[in-house]
């Protein structure tokens, strides 16, 4: 080991503090996870807040990954990771094993639309599914939520429906990209009837529909964004 990475380890060891990893339900073919952590040091208190765990998932590179579930009392928390594409976030998914731990920087608590009310449509991939299902405890009591998410593997279609029905999206497979496999089941929506509309996944894809969305005659203060990878 070199000097500098030994210094990039000490340094890391400073700033991060560790999480305990419970479980990880790997879904078909080890391209999607769910991991259930115990974060002893975090703070799950504030349930009106959508909270983010900045991991540590390569030296000195952090990924942001919101909480999908959680419980205040026991420190408990739900991370969901899809590692159907390539980057240092799902190569770190991979290979994670229980009994294990993740290095993480800290919380983040983010500000969410209010979606009590009002109707909404939520558009993102497979890495977006942990932050709708956040999104969607804030506003248990609206039925007025609908929405689509990509989702390449077919296998994972049959998993999201059965593990998660009440989530309320509709799949729709990959074509060429992302963009078009959206704007494809976009075109067929009468968009400008909701109050307001999230778009999280991919960042080129989020660029793409927010942009599409505005020629369409939504406002941009209307329009939630939220980019989780390249």
């Amino acid at each position: 080991m070199s000097f500098k990475q030994k210094a990039i380890q000490v340094l890391e060891k400073q700033l991060t503090k560790q999480a305990l990893i419970l479980d990880i339900r790997p879904w078909h073919n080890d391209t999607f996870f769910e991991i259930d952590l115990h974060v002893p040091d975090a703070d799950f208190s504030k349930a009106n807040t959508l909270q983010h765990l900045k991991c540590r998932v390569a030296p000195l590179t952090f990924n942001d990954y919101t909480v999908s579930g959680w419980d205040a009392e026991t420190k408990t928390c739900t991370l969901m990771i899809d590692a159907g594409h390539k980057g240092a976030g799902a190569e770190w998914a991979k290979n994670l094993h229980k009994p294990g731990e993740i290095n993480y920087l800290k919380t983040e608590q983010h500000r969410y639309p209010d979606m009590s009310a009002g109707n909404w449509l939520l558009l993102g991939d497979q890495s977006a599914i942990g932050h709708f299902l956040a999104l969607k405890q804030f506003a248990i009591n609206n039925p007025n939520i609908s929405g689509a998410i990509i989702i390449p593997n077919v296998e994972h279609c049959k998993q999201l429906r059965y593990f998660y029905p009440n989530l309320g999206l509709k799949s729709i497979p990959l074509h060429k990209n992302h963009t078009e496999s959206m704007l494809a089941w976009l075109e067929q929506q009468p968009v400008i009837i909701y109050d307001g509309i999230c778009i999280a996944g991919n960042t080129k894809m989020v660029i793409e529909i927010r942009q599409y969305l505005k020629k369409r005659g939504i406002a941009s203060n209307k329009i939630k964004a939220q980019a989780f990878w390249e």
